[in-house]
């Protein structure tokens, strides 16, 4: 049973670093309100005996982080209003198993244990008992927090791949994931994936992000998403003080362009993890524009893996002036590997006639074990005889490789597009434009300019 919310202490200290406040009383404002001093580890509690129905208020100005972490007296309560599933009551031998594993994965994450080692443990470990775990409260902190506090976007995206709520909010004052991210001044990678995540941005009261960078999307009136009544009540002046400090344009632009996307669902993240896709379909969030490209990419790039047409790789062209992104957007379709290797594995099994089964351990050797892209900027630089080597290559060498040709050609068809069909559109017509025509023309540019191979 929670206490009335009057009873809680002060904000929890976010400047809380091995064992005392880098400011004193005077000079922090979340902390220490309460005891005049520079604050100190709050005593054990594992001796005193709390009521059932009270909590006890002493341990409050705490961050994970401490040698000796012990049981908050209801961190199953925690466990449960920061987990985005139902928690089922727990035999004391399971709640104990619980909290061990809770306390060992925040103490590795103290010790830098890496994503990997954090990995290894979760898996001996089944997965309702990570689950459990890594939304149970230690001093009124989850796992994720602690992944938070060390800029580690990696195992944040672990975390939560096991379980973990990317809107769990501090126990003692409801400060959610993202607020606290913000106040620490984590990183703009790690706000970028916590919104990747399902972290919902307007557990950031709107108008700190929402005004005055509008203008930056052609039409604000677009509906948002997420849930725009989430309890704010842990918001007050100083946090909206320290807030501001730290929304900069472009964490501010990130909060507004991830209120426009509806976050990956579980089987989404679990599909494109298993087509070795997860950063294409991450890449909203970490983009600026690119929307409809990006849209359009992942399409294409699905619909071969699932799909595909052929024994050719997929080819696809990237038509415009340089520096808009290209490479980045090709990066994260898949690996960018070197054009040479590839066409000398592809050479390499050519050398097998066309009868002749290819042997399992070449084709488990030269077959690549995640998406690879080849990116090609200057196509007369690698030769023409070369990609057609490649696009005419097995199967197995091929199957998982994206060729992606950034190309200038065509720029003059795009633009009679945009005076025909986009120039004087609202922006909710922009999906609805016949981009498949535009594809077919830019197709008969690049016939013409390089010729039929491609």
């Amino acid at each position: 049973m929670h206490t009335s919310r009057t009873q809680k202490k002060a904000t929890a200290c976010y400047y809380w670093y091995n064992g005392r406040c880098k400011y004193t009383a005077d000079a922090c404002m979340y902390a220490h309100r309460h005891t005049g001093q520079v604050a100190k580890r709050p005593p054990s509690t594992t001796k005193l005996e709390s009521k059932p129905d009270q909590r006890d208020n002493r341990d409050l100005i705490s961050l994970v982080g401490n040698d000796d972490i012990i049981e908050d007296t209801i961190s199953s309560a925690a466990a449960t209003e920061n987990s985005s599933c139902t928690i089922v009551l727990q035999t004391p031998a399971e709640a104990s198993e619980c909290l061990t594993l809770a306390e060992a994965v925040i103490k590795a994450l103290q010790s830098n244990t890496d994503s990997s080692g954090i990995k290894a443990m979760l898996a001996t470990n089944p997965p309702e008992r990570v689950l459990k775990a890594l939304n149970k409260g230690i001093d009124g902190f989850s796992a994720i927090f602690e992944a938070v506090k060390r800029n580690d976007a990696d195992i944040i995206e672990l975390l939560v791949e096991n379980g973990a709520n990317p809107n769990a909010t501090e126990h003692n004052s409801d400060i959610p994931l993202l607020a606290f991210a913000i106040l620490r001044g984590a990183t703009i990678t790690i706000i970028q994936t916590l919104l990747s995540v399902g972290t919902n941005p307007h557990s950031i009261p709107r108008d700190l992000w929402g005004g005055s960078i509008s203008g930056t999307f052609d039409n604000d009136t677009e509906l948002l998403t997420g849930n725009l009544t989430l309890d704010t009540r842990w918001y007050n002046r100083l946090h909206r003080a320290s807030l501001l400090k730290r929304l900069d344009f472009g964490v501010r632009y990130h909060l507004l362009a991830s209120s426009k996307l509806e976050a990956p669902t579980k089987n989404e993240r679990r599909n494109a993890e298993r087509l070795g896709i997860k950063s294409l379909l991450q890449l909203p969030y970490f983009s600026v524009g690119q929307r409809l490209a990006i849209k359009r990419v992942t399409e294409y790039v699905q619909s071969h893996l699932l799909l595909p047409s052929s024994n050719q790789p997929l080819m696809l062209a990237f038509v415009g002036p340089p520096g808009h992104g290209q490479l980045k957007l090709a990066a994260s379709v898949g690996k960018i590997v070197p054009f040479n290797s590839i066409v000398a594995r592809t050479k390499k099994m050519n050398n097998y006639s066309a009868n002749e089964q290819i042997p399992d351990k070449e084709i488990s050797t030269n077959k690549p074990s995640r998406l690879e892209v080849v990116y090609i900027d200057d196509i007369d630089k690698i030769g023409r005889l070369n990609l057609i080597t490649l696009l005419n290559g097995p199967t197995q060498a091929s199957s998982n490789t994206i060729c992606i040709l950034s190309v200038t050609d065509g720029e003059s068809t795009i633009l009679d597009f945009y005076e025909t069909y986009l120039g004087n559109a609202p922006k909710d017509e922009l999906l609805s434009a016949p981009w498949d025509e535009l594809d077919k023309a830019l197709k008969k540019d690049l016939l013409k300019s390089y010729g039929v191979f491609l």
